[in-house]
C-alpha cells in the first residue's frame, strides 16, 4: 500500500506486483482514515503474521527456558541444602538471585508435530523445544508423538482443509437459520385470520 499522487485528498493505492496484477486505488474520508486502513493493509499481509508468529514462539520458549531454569535451579538449591548426614546446610542461594542467559537459542520452525483432525486431513502444530525436551513422565509412560512421521503441507493445502470445514459448517449453520425462519413465516401466517 501507498499514498496515490493526483488522485483524492486522501487516496491510496493497493498495488499487486507482478506481470499482469492490479492496483486498486481507494479514498477515505479523513487522514487518520486512510492511516488506519494503511496500517490495517500493512498488517494483514502474510509475511507480517509470519514475522509476527516467529516472534510469539521466541518469546513463549524463552519463557519457557526461564521458567525451567528457575524449576532446575529450585531443585537445586533444595538439594544442596542438606548435607550428606541429612543436616542442613548453612548455605543457600536466594532465590531473587540473577540467572544466566540461556545458552541456545531454538528455531520454533525445527521440528514439526502433527496429529489428524476430525475432517481426516493432517493439520500440523508447532511446539516450543522446552516442552519436547522436558523430562518424561513420573508414570514411565514415554511420549509417542516423537515417533510420528512428518511431513510437510503446505499453506494452500491447510487452507484448503480448514476452508473447506469451515464451509460445510457455514452452510449447516445457514440452513438451520432458514428453516427457523420458514417456521416463523409459517407460523405468522396461521395466525392471519381471513374473512
Amino acid at each position: 500500500t501507498e499514498l496515490a499522487e493526483d488522485e483524492e485528498q486522501f487516496g491510496f493505492k493497493i498495488m499487486f506486483h507482478g506481470t499482469g496484477n492490479r492496483s486498486y486505488i481507494l479514498g477515505a474520508e479523513s487522514q487518520e482514515s486512510m492511516e488506519q486502513w494503511m496500517k490495517a493493509l500493512a498488517c494483514a499481509s502474510y509475511d507480517y503474521m509470519k514475522l509476527m508468529v516467529a516472534e510469539l514462539q521466541r518469546q513463549l520458549d524463552e519463557m519457557e527456558e526461564c521458567e525451567a531454569i528457575t524449576a532446575a535451579m529450585n531443585q537445586s538449591v533444595t538439594l544442596r541444602s542438606h548435607n550428606k548426614d541429612g543436616s542442613e546446610a548453612t548455605e543457600k542461594k536466594s532465590p531473587n538471585s540473577p540467572m544466566p542467559p540461556p545458552r541456545q537459542r531454538h528455531n520454533p520452525f525445527n521440528r514439526v508435530q502433527q496429529s489428524a483432525s476430525l475432517d481426516g486431513y493432517q493439520h500440523h502444530h508447532h511446539r516450543s523445544h522446552s516442552i519436547r525436551s522436558a523430562p518424561g513422565r513420573p508414570d514411565g509412560l514415554a511420549r509417542t508423538t516423537d515417533n510420528l512421521p512428518r511431513t510437510k503441507v503446505t499453506f494452500r493445502e491447510l487452507h484448503t482443509a480448514y476452508g473447506r470445514r469451515f464451509l460445510s459448517d457455514f452452510n449447516a449453520w445457514k440452513y438451520a437459520k432458514r428453516m427457523e425462519q420458514e417456521k416463523k413465516s409459517e407460523a405468522s401466517q396461521d395466525l392471519l385470520i381471513t374473512l
